[in-house]
């Protein structure tokens, strides 16, 4: 018998709004519809990099730093060159900081966790971008 699909935690970054995280989604296929918007699988596998949920000190959750393997050129197109005012890309470092709202206190002590697993690369057809990730509390 085959187990349930575990919940992943999301983050979408919509094309014309601000990006946000949704923890707890359970994805069975290549496809996920989130806010009317389908996404389906970019093909790059579940492996993307390491990550970091970025934390205050009081332990919210404001955004998630991605770091990017050089693996995929497709990868760094799409995330390597994200311009919005939520995100902020540092092409030396390979990483991409996505943030939920306009805070950027993240405590950098409990922001360097190094998760993995899970991790894939969601298109929509209007440009739209959703990653998944394991939950925090794994």
């Amino acid at each position: 018998m085959m187990s349930a699909p575990e919940p992943l935690s999301v983050v979408c970054l919509p094309k014309l709004r601000p990006a946000y995280f949704v923890d707890a989604v359970i994805i069975e296929s290549d496809l996920i519809s989130m806010a009317g918007t389908v996404f389906r699988d970019s093909g790059a596998g579940d492996w993307l990099g390491f990550y970091d949920w970025l934390l205050t000190k009081d332990d919210t959750v404001i955004g998630v730093r991605q770091y990017v393997d050089p693996d995929d050129p497709r990868v760094d197109r799409i995330l390597l060159e994200l311009a919005r005012d939520d995100v902020i890309v540092s092409k030396e470092a390979r990483s991409v900081k996505i943030f939920f709202s306009d805070r950027r206190d993240y405590d950098v002590r409990k922001s360097s966790t190094q998760g993995f697993g899970d991790n894939r690369l969601f298109l929509s057809d209007d440009g739209s971008v959703l990653l998944t990730f394991l939950p925090r509390m794994h």
